[in-house]
């Protein structure tokens, strides 16, 4: 089999590739490589794809999609895996024109759906038509991870619902992310993720100079970086501001992020959209309560005040008056953190992930050779 990444293999496609190899299927992985990025991952060899997720070059696109082709096209392989938009796009038109079997993830939403502006106007036309395209592959099959992202491509007719599969995020090591207790010392609250407009990055940080306004004690965290290949990236010198002013400290990328989260008393996440937001997951996971919005993804983690606190996007004074309730109340928190584990376990663990996939793959390809004993 194919698995083709645009960025993230050991995030997105790591426990779905280890399955295969337990069963004795041999897996190629193309994926697009940061600067410095490892040329294996978990044993899996990481043949490098020319691939830029911001990339707008007509030349580097061609380029991409041509290699996908060719790789495709010398290994005719049982099936394709793609994960992500671009993967979507180049695999998914590869594996049209072969006839080759296609699992198409649409994960999230991101900058070029959830945009108003001309540039993401114009790309998500594009987009929605290459996509209804792909899916026209009588051999493919569409995997959202929440039901909104599911009827916004079934209801616009680009997928068939038949063939539009909801399979919820990549997997948690929940044996990795387990509770803890948190740090004696202030109340903190984590932003993770990378530091975009889509993702709420703005009215996290006005939310917490609000908050620090009233609770000067509460210490708010940004860890990630910014994306400058995105169009919604924050600027540098903005993310520096937020941090002068004293309303956010900034803690880059963590390798460690079981133990980022549970130094956390909160964890946030204001987006304007998402598929399933696995920082979320790996939250609940640790036993920490969530605050989020009433998005797509978010909102069906979430659910009522099951785990967590749902605002509407946008709205950096709500998110501050949900972020002060869950301080001035650790036993509902508490209680939250314990239900959000919980709920993890029943139904977001790698294993019951990668289970629904391979499952998935045996409605395209057939029965899969047994696991070893």
């Amino acid at each position: 089999m194919v698995l083709l990444d645009d960025q993230d293999f050991a995030t997105n496609g790591l426990p779905v590739a280890r399955a295969l190899r337990d069963r004795g299927v041999a897996v190629t992985v193309l994926a697009g490589r940061r600067p410095g990025a490892p040329g294996a991952v978990g044993g899996f060899a990481i043949t490098p794809w020319r691939l830029r997720r911001g990339s707008m070059n007509p030349l580097r696109e061609i380029a991409a999609l041509r290699q996908v082709a060719r790789v495709s096209r010398s290994l005719r392989p049982h099936l394709v895996h793609n994960f992500s938009y671009k993967p979507v796009l180049y695999g998914g038109l590869a594996a049209s024109w072969l006839g080759l079997p296609a699992v198409n993830l649409l994960n999230g939403r991101g900058y070029v759906q959830l945009s108003d502006d001309l540039k993401a106007r114009v790309v998500r036309r594009l987009v929605r038509s290459t996509i209804g395209r792909v899916s026209r592959n009588p051999r493919a099959c569409a995997v959202f991870q929440n039901p909104d992202d599911r009827s916004v491509f079934v209801d616009a007719r680009l997928v068939p619902a038949e063939r539009a599969v909801i399979i919820r995020g990549a997997g948690i090591d929940v044996e990795r992310f387990r509770p803890g207790e948190p740090p004696p010392g202030a109340p903190i609250v984590v932003f993770a993720g990378r530091l975009l407009k889509e993702k709420g990055a703005r009215e996290f940080a006005a939310a917490a100079a609000l908050v620090r306004e009233r609770n000067p004690g509460v210490r708010f965290v940004l860890v990630g970086s910014s994306d400058p290949e995105n169009p919604g990236s924050i600027p540098e010198r903005e993310i520096d501001r937020w941090v002068e002013t004293g309303a956010v400290e900034r803690w880059g990328v963590r390798s460690d992020m079981p133990d980022v989260l549970r130094s956390a008393t909160l964890v946030c996440l204001p987006s304007y959209g998402e598929g399933l937001p696995k920082v979320l997951l790996e939250a609940a996971a640790c036993g920490r309560p969530i605050v989020t919005t009433d998005v797509s993804g978010c909102r069906s983690l979430v659910g009522g005040e099951d785990i967590g606190l749902l605002v509407p996007p946008r709205d950096a004074g709500a998110l501050a008056a949900a972020l002060e309730r869950l301080l001035a109340r650790p036993e509902e928190g508490a209680a939250m953190g314990r239900r959000g584990r919980q709920k993890v376990l029943d139904h977001f663990c790698a294993e019951r992930v990668v289970e629904d996939t391979l499952q998935v793959y045996a409605r395209l390809v057939g029965p899969l050779p047994p696991p070893p004993s």
